[in-house]
């Protein structure tokens, strides 16, 4: 299993070329204190296509989650920060 740490910006998940993508897992904060956080994952390399989960963050709460099942990219994983500010990271085979 790898890690990619997510800074708070909407980005590409930087992964070597491969059939499938299996997302196992996040742990994410919300660093403002003051402010809701949404975070969308795609199963693309932009903010477009099937999303793969949606998770929300009250201010100042912190969450992770491991898949009792993995979740399937097979385009590539795209992080988007809707909303607020995160921290964290998404685990990935």
């Amino acid at each position: 299993m790898r890690e990619y740490t997510i800074g708070g910006v909407s980005v590409a998940l930087p992964v070597p070329p491969a059939p499938v993508i299996y997302l196992r897992g996040f742990s994410l904060r919300e660093t403002t204190g003051l402010a809701v956080a949404l975070v969308r994952l795609w199963d693309a390399a932009s903010a477009t296509g099937q999303i793969l989960d949606e998770i929300s963050l009250a201010a100042n709460e912190s969450a992770r989650e491991l898949y009792p099942v993995p979740l399937c990219a097979r385009i590539g994983v795209y992080i988007e920060v809707v909303s607020g500010a995160v921290a964290g990271s998404i685990r990935f085979d």
